[in-house]
């Protein structure tokens, strides 16, 4: 079995659901609390240094844009941010 490498770019679309806004707001305060990450392993260097810039996605906002009507939000990489 070969070793997986993995880059900067490859968690560039990497997106997070929660259910409810105010999980979104809280996961978002929790990970700007977060310390640096110091250990070897290149996945979590990578991982956390990426973390603060991921998409936090609110699926209770996801339903109120579409019960509004807004087609961008029925696909992930549509929503606007």
């Amino acid at each position: 079995m070969g070793r997986f490498f993995i880059t900067e770019e490859d968690l560039d679309d990497f997106y997070i659901l929660v259910d409810r806004q105010d999980e979104r707001d809280e996961l978002q305060q929790w990970i700007s609390n977060l310390p640096d990450y110091t250990g070897d392993n290149v996945y979590f260097q990578i991982y956390f240094r990426r973390l603060p810039n991921m998409k936090i996605i609110s699926l209770q906002e996801v339903k109120e844009h579409l019960d509004a009507g807004e087609e961008e939000w029925s696909r992930i990489e549509t929503i606007p941010f």
